[in-house]
């Protein structure tokens, strides 16, 4: 039903009323019309080095915004561009719902229930939405952010082939890694990145028993096999950007971190149609404002409502001297526990998550508006953390959980203080 729903509210932008697509899929088609040309002249083991496409000619793999070695690219093999670019974004929506639900029943060990408005809130989530509509093909990877975090931490069984099962995950951890790279994902690896790594730090905080070792084996393991399948795509693209100075625009930045509190919590929970004019009057260092599209985060206000139930609930049960959370042990997380003390550990919740080589004026305008809002989207990583802490409270109390007093208090104090900031 999800799924259904999902097609019905986007397929109408594939084209919309008037025909048209999003501005920037200007530079995306043609992109996906120049791999399809390479493709068929020089077949699949060619690399695509240079193509007559765009600027007169210019290097073809080694631009970051190159994104020939990714799904919405092999659709084009198959499907026309237009059917392609639809297709791959339901094939991202549905594989960032699962990736959260499977991390949140299977790591997490939350109830069914709550991983499904986790995930549903995931795949719905205005960043994704609006960069594939605007034509920003490149974001797609951001959808896989819950199957990289699922790779690190998912148990493995307690007896058997461990250590192969940790490496084979390490080891698909870092063809997602590779992936990122290689879809045009490099001006969103670092806000990636530290979701990934607030993912591993909430694991490690709400797992009493977390193993600690097998975590750091498999990052390890990933961020090697992640550098060994994408160190083609950044030799050739540092090579090729080395080209072209850095200086002939500013930098932009909000003005204060309030400033940029602000937008990002609007950006979140409220997506004002005009957000744009809120977010250009705070920036300094402006010489090209961003759109609406740079600037939409939207998970709607159910994650504030629900941290906002979970402290008055916390409060109440604290006042009665009962507990509010207790972390899961070791076991209670693995995927093969059955026993009734299964049914007793803590929940969980994950609400979610979040430059062109080219030197022509449009896409230094590009390059600007992501550095302008690259800050934006790792609040935007950070804030749905605070939505895990809330929905897993409401998860425990629901359940009756009446254990972890000392750990209660401290989640409490912790999701107090979002509510009360009004910030993350």
């Amino acid at each position: 039903m999800l799924f259904v729903a999902y097609h019905s509210i986007f397929y109408q932008f594939y084209p919309n009323g008037s025909g048209r697509l999003g501005h920037d899929y200007a530079l995306a088609v043609p992109g996906f019309l120049a791999g399809y040309y390479w493709f068929q002249s020089n077949g699949i083991w060619e690399v695509p080095w240079f193509t007559p496409g765009f600027c007169g000619g210019q290097p073809f793999f080694a631009d970051a915004q190159s994104g020939y070695y990714s799904v919405f690219q092999f659709l084009t093999l198959i499907v026309d561009p237009l059917s392609s670019l639809y297709l791959s974004m339901l094939l991202f929506a549905a594989l960032g719902y699962w990736g959260c639900y499977f991390l949140l029943r299977r790591c997490f060990a939350v109830s069914w229930q709550s991983a499904v408005v986790a995930a549903a809130i995931f795949m719905f989530n205005g960043f994704f939405a609006h960069r594939m509509i605007i034509g920003h093909l490149g974001y797609q990877g951001f959808m896989l952010i819950p199957w990289m975090t699922y790779l690190l931490v998912v148990p493995t069984p307690a007896v058997g082939f461990r250590w192969p099962n940790t490496t084979a995950a390490g080891c698909l951890a870092g063809v997602v890694g590779a992936y990122w790279v290689h879809s045009r994902l490099g001006t969103l690896l670092i806000p990636a990145g530290l979701a990934v790594a607030l993912m591993l730090l909430m694991y490690w905080i709400w797992v009493s028993q977390p193993r600690t070792g097998q975590i750091v084996y498999r990052s390890l393991f990933g961020a090697l096999v992640a550098a060994a399948l994408s160190a083609s795509k950044l030799v050739a693209g540092i090579s090729f950007l080395a080209n072209f100075p850095r200086s002939d625009y500013l930098l932009p930045g909000y003005q204060s971190i309030g400033a940029a509190t602000k937008i990002a919590i609007m950006g979140l929970f409220i997506s004002p149609p005009d957000i744009e004019k809120y977010s250009n009057a705070l920036l300094k260092n402006v010489q090209w404002s961003g759109g609406r599209p740079d600037l939409e985060f939207g998970v709607t206000m159910v994650p504030l409502l629900i941290l906002a139930v979970v402290a008055c609930i916390g409060i109440a049960r604290l006042a009665t001297g009962k507990a509010v959370f207790e972390p899961l042990t070791r076991d209670s997380a693995r995927p093969d526990r059955h026993d009734p003390a299964h049914a007793h550990c803590a929940q969980h919740v994950f609400a979610g998550l979040e430059c062109p080589a080219q030197a022509d004026s449009a896409n230094q305008v590009e390059q600007h508006t992501d550095s302008m809002v690259h800050h934006l989207h790792s609040i935007f990583c950070l804030g749905f953390g605070d939505c895990l802490r809330a929905n897993h409270g409401l998860d425990a109390y629901l359940r009756g959980d009446s254990r972890g007093r000392a750990g209660g208090r401290n989640q409490l104090d912790a999701g107090s203080k979002v509510i009360h900031s009004g910030a993350l």
